[in-house]
């Protein structure tokens, strides 16, 4: 029998310490939210909506790294890596290829060529890279492998589909007055 005076009271692999660590995420990513949300709802131009909107989407990494920072005094375990070339190339020609094929979003040829130019895409591909950082360093480096250790790999895959989307509707649903719409609550300026 092993006594327990003493012992590192953290264990990674731990169950237990799996949720403590996903509770303490995502409350510290709600608060941290929150700050984000409130200027948001309150901004009167679509720049600074968007300054407020990138903060909004940096929460969840800020918050991973301060959960893991307090429970491993390090950041082991996020899995940073870059993967193949050709299934980011994969993913995009989904992404594109669906949306042009489908109408939803119209190919013009122009823009395209503008886009993908050698003078903008490093531009492009550096702020979508870091504007997206945050939320996969939260989300995907965090909630769903910390929730993998005591859900299990489907339940924890099918729990984020319905934690995510909660997280990032307040972003889609912006404001009437940055879209100057009538507002839809009696009484409040729009």
């Amino acid at each position: 029998m092993t006594s327990s005076v003493g012992a590192d009271p953290y264990d990674p692999r731990s169950p237990s310490t799996a949720r403590r660590e996903v509770i303490l995420f995502l409350l510290l990513t709600l608060a941290l939210s929150s700050i984000g949300w409130f200027p948001a709802i309150r901004s009167t131009t679509t720049e600074s909506l968007s300054l407020f909107i990138i903060l909004t989407v940096w929460c969840p990494g800020i918050a991973a790294v301060i959960t893991r920072l307090y429970y491993q005094c390090n950041l082991d375990g996020f899995g940073f890596r870059v993967g193949e070339l050709r299934w980011h190339a994969v993913a995009i020609l989904l992404i594109f290829g669906s949306v042009w094929i489908t109408g939803i979003g119209p190919f013009n040829p122009k823009g395209t060529a503008e886009l993908f130019s050698i003078g903008f895409l490093p531009v492009f591909l550096l702020f979508n890279l870091f504007a997206a950082a945050g939320e996969e360093i939260g989300w995907c480096g965090l909630l769903v492998p910390e929730m993998a250790k005591f859900m299990g790999f489907t339940s924890s895959n099918s729990s984020s589909l319905f934690i995510l989307p909660a997280a990032v509707m307040p972003r889609m649903l912006p404001p009437p007055r940055v879209l100057r719409l009538p507002c839809p609550v009696p009484g409040m300026p729009g």
